[in-house]
């Protein structure tokens, strides 16, 4: 490092502290930018659940109410809230057994709506 020993001392703290500020806040953004991505999963992971207590909810409100047939309006309704860009309700076999096949669009369409229902757990 010859052209660096020929440095005055001011030149070389101001190069050693530019270098170690500069890989820190590199560094800095990196973390930040991965806190706040978990963060934000964690925050739309928490209104999915809070969604879907609602909806369960109103539903089973539906039900006692004997107003089943306007479901489909409810659901609609829960989509079209801010920040909501769909809501699906899958009916079990079991419920299906009992009450009857409901809509189609409450039938399960692909894997990951089968796993849920078997499993009772998201895939997160």
């Amino acid at each position: 490092m010859g052209w660096f020993s020929k440095k005055s001392l001011a030149v070389k703290i101001m190069i050693v502290l530019g270098l170690t500020f500069g890989g820190a806040s590199v560094l800095n953004y990196f973390w930040v930018s991965g806190y706040q991505h978990k963060q934000s999963m964690e925050g739309a992971t928490l209104l999915a659940k809070r969604i879907s207590v609602a909806v369960l909810s109103s539903l089973n409100n539906l039900m006692v109410l004997g107003e089943m047939e306007e479901r489909a309006h409810l659901i609609r309704l829960f989509g079209a809230m801010k920040d909501i860009s769909d809501v699906k309700v899958i009916r079990a076999k079991s419920l299906n057994k009992q009450w009857g096949e409901g809509f189609p669009e409450e039938k399960p369409t692909d894997e990951i709506d089968r796993k849920v229902l078997e499993t009772g757990k998201s895939g997160r």
